[in-house]
């Protein structure tokens, strides 16, 4: 397959793009066998699969690592030490070379080096056109180089591994469920990218907002400077941990921060305070998820 069909988008890291190309040549090459479904962001694993007649929700999880160089005649392969009883994929991109293993072989390994000419690995090292059948034979037995390898179901695999990340995600189901009859909601085919969705063809990236400490009804973004230009996204929606506030959210176009002066000479985005008792210009692009106005969110993000 041409790598170069799978083009950078939305402002990616490298590794990122490397790895997003490689899930996606992936899903080409399994998706008439096995049902194939990339995984959420933050997640453990970075593509689920079963074989298509297996109709229970049981689902063979996989990591992506991938490589693009060699450095003293090795391919190395990093933080491969954290996905015991599931698969791990390990492609060098420039020719798609392919091993499976199976990462409770390496909880102990913080990195992985597969020596160029003689490793011990090399045994892992699979064929293009063996993979279907590698991966068909873990499913059907539960077990990869004589080491159980653990299914589980759809809605367990797609658990992000941190708190942070498990509250982003039960927004992310919360907005899908609510708004998916009015907006076309997809995401970036990468991870790590500065827009977290698309609603039809606009840039939304999340944020999360936090009480601060020295304002007892004042809240804020942090915004690391430089992170997010004026042209990276088109909106942001905020929303917050704080139990007082967990079923509201806003959202503030590119027009209504630039108005608020909240880019830099550089267009770079600042960090973005705001009272929630008190009048602020904000308080018109808030909204409750228990009685979301439609016809107002159509204003600010059309239909």
């Amino acid at each position: 397959m041409q790598l170069n069909n799978y083009n950078n988008e939305l402002n990616s890291s490298i590794t990122s793009i490397n790895e997003g190309n490689m899930i996606l040549i992936l899903i080409d090459k399994l998706k008439d066998q096995f049902d194939v479904k990339k995984n959420n962001e933050s997640c453990l694993a970075d593509l689920l699969i079963k074989p298509k007649n297996i109709s229970e929700n049981n689902w063979l999880a996989i990591q992506i690592k991938t490589n693009n160089s060699i450095k003293n005649y090795q391919y190395t392969f990093g933080k491969i030490d954290k996905y015991p009883n599931m698969l791990i994929i390990c492609i060098y991109v420039k020719i798609f070379k392919i091993w499976v293993l199976n990462g409770s072989d390496l909880i102990n390994l913080k990195t992985l080096s597969i020596g160029k000419n003689i490793s011990k690995y090399s045994k892992f090292e699979i064929k293009e056109d063996d993979l279907i059948e590698t991966l068909k034979l873990a499913y059907e037995t539960g077990k990869y180089n004589n080491i159980d390898i653990i299914k589980n179901t759809l809605e367990f695999l797609n658990i992000p591994r941190t708190n942070f990340s498990q509250i982003e995600h039960m927004h992310r189901v919360k907005r899908e469920t609510l708004l998916k009859h009015i907006y076309t909601i997809t995401y970036p085919k990468y991870d790590n990218s500065k827009t977290d969705c698309l609603f039809n063809t606009f840039k939304i990236q999340d944020k999360t907002f936090n009480k601060r400490k020295d304002c007892a009804d004042w809240y804020r973004v942090n915004i690391p400077s430089g992170n997010y230009k004026k042209n990276d996204n088109d909106f942001y929606w905020l929303y917050t941990e704080d139990k007082n506030y967990k079923n509201i959210f806003i959202i503030l176009s590119i027009q209504v921060l630039d108005d608020a002066e909240l880019f830099d000479n550089n267009n770079n985005l600042k960090a973005i305070n705001f009272s929630m008792k008190r009048d602020h210009p904000f308080h018109k692009f808030m909204f409750d998820y228990t009685s979301i106005d439609f016809e107002r969110l159509k204003k600010i993000i059309p239909i």
